[in-house]
């Protein structure tokens, strides 16, 4: 019997460690996450099994093979990260769900650089569910509508699953994962929003408040401190990846572009605003030239960065933020050395900013411990920064008007003293009141600088759309018999004219008329001068056609009109002619706007075709207007079905032969009796009846003639009217 016992226990050993070998394939290592409470927010990446494959050819099928099982090292960090962004990086970690009243559970990815992100559900070692999620995903594609990358599992009471998880990026990754119920989540992202929602508020007010003291008190200050605020809240808007939700939610690659865009500007107005609030033309020239090269490389890198592949344009736009802190603080601390208490507050506020800034990139590059702040750092900087920047430009004003306040004060007392004094001491008056009336003169020649100032600011943009205009007195020298027609209807202009002489002697003329006039028109001709620039000088295209097809192209890019919903419908119309003496032939093409060819009757026309029409009056005879019209379609303007081809048209000039190129303002002028427009038939007839005069004679009567026609009535456009004579 003793035997039969010894022999059954044996067996139930046997059983027992049998049992245990077989359910030894469904049991979970100690990594296993145990969700046993909903209302915890459970950090797993010392869960976490990391495999990096630099060959990034692994599959799920070879990872779930136990092929790469050696390669997995276990993470020791809450917040894992990598810098090699030429590896896949693959995660993998199990879940089983102790709680009896949460099925579903919200797995979170707080970095937002993440560009592809592969998650695979396994379970019993069969894929069951397989999502793609990451930055390279549209937003209204993604699992869930939210900022940061988030996906649901679903894990019914006492469930066990694996996730595996394939990652790539172009930046550094940082793997803070969280696992939470939807309940807590909510919660959790409701603080978050509302946290972030008081800073954009802080800073939207802040931006308006700003505008309307520009506009009430007249100081550039207020409008350059609000567009940098507004520029460094749109920056972190897209870290926030709220662009890609409200902004650009179908356009990944735009979330990135718009980013380095904004980033950009922060660092343009930052400077900008620098110059101005502390004065660094007048008191820090040395390093004011330093400033001023500097935001000129912001403004261009504005628009060429857009142009560049988006590894290198992120790459240039991680290097702004040192060189502008930098040169910020540099100001401010020297400004404070020279007694400017304002730069006091400046410099508080830029180093704020700073330090947030600073903290929150090295959480990013992984130096710093990845936590809500160290990864908002910048918002509390920037938030700091906002208010401080306000406060000293309160008291920059109030210093102002102290100072005012003084010096009138001190003219008070002193004329009461003068005027106790004249009945006693009148010699001694009489010299005071010389040495007082010097005084005076000072104080007015002074005056009179700082209104010289105020008048050079205001003028400061028409200065630079003038220096981009070719001199006038260029073509002069080319083509004797040449004008040039310009009058804006603003101080800045949405027409421009261009001209270069070319690498075969030929001269390339243009007349361009931008979208609009005044400042919206001004940004459109910056970028037609530019493009022109490099078409014709730079890349050496003469054809018109050629240049028009090319110009089309370079306008839509810089605009982005190739997509649908393209936010600018903005272009140009203009005439292009290239004229060459040695082949005495002129060449055109025009985007809405004609050409006028001007030729004595008696030579023999040769033109024919649909865009040609011959225009003759009776009243002056001896001369006909061929207009050589234009093709029906502008330069950009949005998304084309079709894409149409400019058309070269090819003129054999005789000598005596007159071209004009012009935009509408001319003919659209209104005014004379009835205050109806000038048309384009008076126009025809008033360059038939000005044919005998020579070119310069020309420009004066057409000045002449559009101004009595105008009489007290507004000009209503920009005028440009180019004239050539060959």
């Amino acid at each position: 019997m003793k035997l039969v016992h010894t022999k059954y226990k044996i067996f139930l050993a046997l059983l027992f460690s049998l049992q245990i070998f077989l359910l030894l394939p469904n049991a979970y290592s100690i990594n296993t996450i145990q969700l046993t409470d909903p209302e915890k927010d459970y950090e797993i990446g010392k869960y976490l099994e990391i495999f990096s494959d630099k060959s990034e050819t692994a599959t799920i099928q070879e990872i779930l093979s136990g092929k790469y099982d050696g390669e997995f090292v276990q993470s020791s960090s809450n917040a894992p990260g990598f810098s090699d962004h030429h590896a896949n990086y693959w995660l993998r970690f199990d879940l089983k769900n102790k709680t009896t009243t949460t099925d579903e559970w919200i797995l979170e990815l707080g970095n937002t650089n993440v560009m592809v992100f592969n998650i695979y559900m396994v379970k019993n070692g069969k894929i069951i569910k397989l999502t793609r999620e990451g930055n390279e995903v549209p937003f209204y594609e993604r699992s869930n509508h939210y900022e940061k990358l988030t996906y649901n599992i679903q894990l019914d009471p006492d469930e066990a699953k694996a996730v595996y998880i394939k990652a790539s990026s172009e930046f550094p990754l940082l793997f803070n994962l969280t696992l939470k119920s939807p309940h807590f989540f909510i919660g959790k992202i409701t603080q978050l929003q509302f946290l972030l929602g008081i800073y954009y508020g802080v800073a939207l007010v802040l931006f308006i408040y700003s505008i309307f003291n520009f506009i009430g008190l007249k100081n550039r200050n207020y409008l350059l401190y609000g567009l940098y605020i507004l520029c460094v809240a749109l920056m972190l808007f897209s870290i926030d990846g709220k662009t890609a939700r409200y902004l650009l939610y179908d356009s990944p690659i735009g979330v990135y572009r718009f980013m380095d865009f904004v980033l950009t500007c922060s660092g343009f107005f930052g400077i900008y605003y620098t110059q101005s609030f502390l004065n660094t033309k007048k008191f820090l020239p040395k390093l004011n030239k330093i400033l001023q090269a500097f935001r000129y490389l912001l403004f261009i890198n504005m628009f060429v960065g857009q142009l560049l592949p988006l590894d290198h344009a992120t790459f240039i736009n991680r290097l702004i933020p040192l060189p502008t802190v930098f040169l910020v603080i540099t100001s401010g601390i020297l400004s404070v050395r020279t007694g400017y208490k304002p730069a006091r507050i400046f410099l508080i506020a830029f180093a704020f900013f700073g330090v947030g800034a600073t903290i929150t990139d090295l959480a990013f590059e992984l130096v710093l411990p990845a936590n809500v702040w160290t990864l908002h750092a910048i918002h509390i900087g920037s938030g700091l920064e906002a208010i401080l920047l306000m406060f000293g430009l309160v008291q920059q004003v109030r210093l102002l008007k102290k100072e005012k306040a003084e010096a009138q004060e001190k003219m008070i007392i002193q004329l009461q003293e003068n005027e106790k004094l004249k009945d006693k001491v009148n010699r001694e008056l009489e010299q005071k009141v010389q040495e007082r009336t010097k005084e005076i003169n000072e104080k007015k020649e002074e005056l009179a600088q700082k209104n010289k100032d105020i008048v050079d600011s205001i003028n400061y943009a028409q200065k630079i759309q003038e220096a981009i205009l070719p001199e006038k007195d260029d073509l002069y020298k080319e083509i004797k018999q040449s004008f040039i027609l310009y009058a804006p209807k603003d101080i800045v202009s949405g027409d421009f004219y261009w001209f270069n002489k070319n690498r075969d002697k030929s001269i390339s003329i243009a007349a361009c008329d931008c979208t609009g006039h005044g400042v919206p028109g001004a940004f459109m001709s910056m970028i037609g001068n530019d493009l022109l620039n490099q078409i014709i000088k730079e890349k050496g295209v003469v054809n018109p056609a050629e240049v028009l097809n090319s110009l089309d192209d370079g306008i839509r890019e810089s605009l982005k009109q190739q997509k649908e919903d393209a936010k600018s419908k903005d272009g140009m119309d203009l005439a292009l002619i290239n004229v060459n003496f040695d082949s005495k032939e002129v060449q055109y093409a025009g985007a809405h706007n004609s050409l006028y060819l001007i030729r004595d009757s008696s030579n023999e026309n040769t033109f024919n075709g649909e865009n040609i029409k011959v225009y003759e009056n009776e009243e002056y005879p001896g001369h006909q207007l061929i207009e050589i019209r234009a093709n029906r379609v502008g330069i950009g303007g949005g998304l084309s079905a079709d894409k149409i081809e400019f058309t070269n048209n090819g003129i054999s000039y005789i000598e005596g032969d007159t071209f004009y190129l012009f935009s509408d303002g001319y003919s659209d002028q209104f005014g004379g009796p009835k205050d109806k427009k000038y048309t384009s038939r008076r126009f025809k007839d008033f360059l038939l009846k000005v044919q005998s005069n020579s070119m310069q004679e020309q420009e004066q009567l057409l000045e002449t003639e559009i101004k009595n026609w105008r009489g007290d009535v507004e000009q209503v456009d920009d005028i440009l009217v180019i004239g050539v004579r060959v």
